[in-house]
């Protein structure tokens, strides 16, 4: 079984690996935004690349997506078989992300380096209370804006340790995962995160929610529409001016994560692909 966990190598896994001979392995690809992909090429390009991305996953054994509504739309847009797809979950460390015992410092607080976020949308929000954005993406914060501290970093180089953002997720009164209306899953690892850690999460209720069903506005999150910076700074307001909400929805957001996006979760969905693989390589099945 040869496995791939990023867009990029799924297409490359389809479109070369299943020339290496008689003894192929049985190839799945996962995809974090596969209906995002070709619309990131330039315009005269996306028919080429369009036709290059179906014929990889014509060549894909099996296919796997972080995100239903990214499923939904391959499934249409490239006519996927539907009995060769289906979803790979996600999981965060229950027993680092946990919450902390001191109050909080009075500030909302968001990071991540996807260019699927949408930081423009947060800086641009009518708010007094103190913003602070950690990225490695370019963000032009309005002079105006006096409450929003800008710090820079991504995932392989960051100035921050995991115990460092645990204790910015643990210090936030609230924690927004601002993101654009794309079918990729974004915002997955930091929301669940924040949420492991007992915070508030305000989150853009985008195209591709990974979990609707389970990300309840009011219950366990705050969900406000993508691109819409007065609706939330309403949120924001909204969980600044009740210290009994954010406190019902951080402990509900907790056991959200630890019921269904934990570790056990995430691995087991891995392992299922991978014996999935192995059976039907066992049988000769293509």
């Amino acid at each position: 079984v040869a496995i791939s966990f990023t867009d990029g190598f799924s297409v490359t896994l389809g479109r070369y690996y299943r020339d290496v001979g008689r003894k192929a392995p049985f190839l799945i690809g996962c995809f974090h935004g596969l209906s995002d992909l070709e619309f990131k090429a330039p315009a005269p390009l996306r028919p080429l690349v369009a036709r290059i991305i179906k014929q990889a996953l014509q060549r894909l054994d099996y296919v796997a997506f972080f995100g239903p509504a990214d499923r939904e739309y391959g499934l249409r847009r490239y006519g996927l078989a539907a009995e060769k797809t289906g979803m790979i979950l996600f999981g965060v460390d229950t027993d680092f992300w946990t919450p902390g015992s001191a109050p909080d410092k009075g500030y909302v607080f968001s990071v991540g380096q996807d260019t699927n976020r949408d930081f423009a949308t947060l800086v641009n929000a009518p708010v007094s209370i103190p913003v602070r954005v950690h990225t490695a993406l370019s963000v032009a914060v309005p002079s105006e804006r006096t409450n929003v501290v800008l710090t820079h970093g991504s995932y392989q180089r960051s100035t921050l340790t995991d115990e460092e953002l645990r204790e910015l997720y643990r210090s936030a009164l609230a924690v927004v995962v601002p993101l654009k209306d794309v079918y990729q899953p974004t915002g997955y690892s930091v929301t669940l995160q924040a949420m492991a850690c007992g915070k508030a999460v305000i989150l853009s209720r985008i195209r591709g929610l990974w979990a609707t069903e389970l990300m309840r506005d009011g219950e366990n999150c705050l969900l406000v529409p993508p691109g819409d910076p007065h609706a939330l700074a309403d949120a924001i307001r909204s969980l600044a001016d009740d210290a009994g909400l954010r406190s019902r929805l951080g402990q509900a957001a907790r056991e959200t994560v630890l019921r269904h996006f934990n570790l056990e979760t995430g691995a087991s969905s891995t392992k299922q692909l991978i014996r999935l693989g192995l059976a039907q390589h066992r049988e000769g099945n293509p």
